[in-house]
């Protein structure tokens, strides 16, 4: 009788050390995944290279770059956004990470984390927001300058 009882305390003591029971939703998503914030300005664009999406405008540009939200119970937001991005000619790139309600108006936000570098080479920074809401949605954009890029991005949820 006690060796079924060590047997089984074996047993719950490899279910509690496995992955299932500390499984994350970690995501990486390809730069090429955002979007130009307005129509018009698909042209200023660059998406024939690995490196994501490039500004090739004389001005700033905005992207809005896309998040599936697996776990639309939690209210604990985010554990991580990391961003790989490339500024150019020391201008300031900026990508802010905003979380919303289920019917969330842009604007009003519940929380929001912004993060930025003038690195001329590829770089990185976290963003994070700590705050969300059951069925709401992530908002993730850049404001990208000439020549800056979002060459990929990492979303961690709880």
């Amino acid at each position: 009788m006690n060796r079924r009882f060590a047997m089984f305390g074996v047993f719950l003591g490899c279910l509690a050390l496995s992955p299932l029971s500390h499984a994350v939703d970690d995501n990486t998503v390809d730069g090429l995944a955002c979007q130009e914030f307005l129509g018009a300005e698909a042209g200023d664009f660059n998406r024939a290279s690995v490196n994501g999406i490039t500004n090739v405008a004389a001005g700033n540009r905005f992207v809005v770059c896309p998040i599936v939200r697996d776990n639309v119970l939690n209210t604990n937001g985010t554990r991580s956004v990391v961003m790989r991005v490339q500024s150019s000619g020391g201008a300031t790139l900026t990508c802010t990470l905003e979380s919303y309600g289920v019917f969330g108006t842009f604007g009003t936000a519940l929380e929001s984390n912004s993060g930025s570098t003038t690195s001329n080479t590829p770089a990185f920074f976290v963003l994070d927001v700590d705050v969300s809401s059951r069925g709401g949605f992530y908002a993730l954009f850049c404001d990208l300058p000439p020549g800056g890029s979002v060459i990929s991005y990492r979303v961690n949820e709880f």
